[in-house]
């Protein structure tokens, strides 16, 4: 059974920072006392994504997601994006993809979603 777990900083100075802590993790840094595991990372910034349409907005999250598919070199299980395919579609074939990494990589995701309400505010 999975288990989601939220961390969610009460501003937006501290959801920075942890974010950016998490994402920066240089696992040749180790402690001597605790043994580091590694996780695939899905990492979506909203602020950097095109917001002017909602298909804008579609298109740039399975470029987001192809990037990263790329990043661990799981292409070949994920389509080139294209109009039509969905975002849903898109997001499973990636979790999939990265729960049957090889490399030592434990078979659960890190999702890190920063500036969520970005489309929101920049809208307003």
């Amino acid at each position: 059974m999975s288990r989601i777990h939220n961390f969610t900083p009460k501003n937006r100075t501290k959801q920075a920072y942890a974010t950016g802590l998490i994402n920066e993790h240089n696992p040749k840094e180790k402690p001597k006392a605790y043994d580091w595991k590694k996780y695939p990372v899905i990492n979506l910034d909203f602020s950097g994504l095109g917001n002017g349409t909602t298909i804008e907005l579609k298109r740039d999250i399975k470029k987001s997601l192809y990037d990263i598919a790329k990043k661990y070199n799981v292409t070949s299980k994920i389509p080139a994006p294209q109009g039509d395919d969905s975002i849903q579609s898109y997001y499973k074939a990636l979790v999939a993809s990265l729960i049957e990494l090889d490399n030592d990589y434990q078979p659960k995701i890190v999702l890190l979603i920063d500036e969520y309400d970005s489309p929101v505010i920049s809208r307003s």
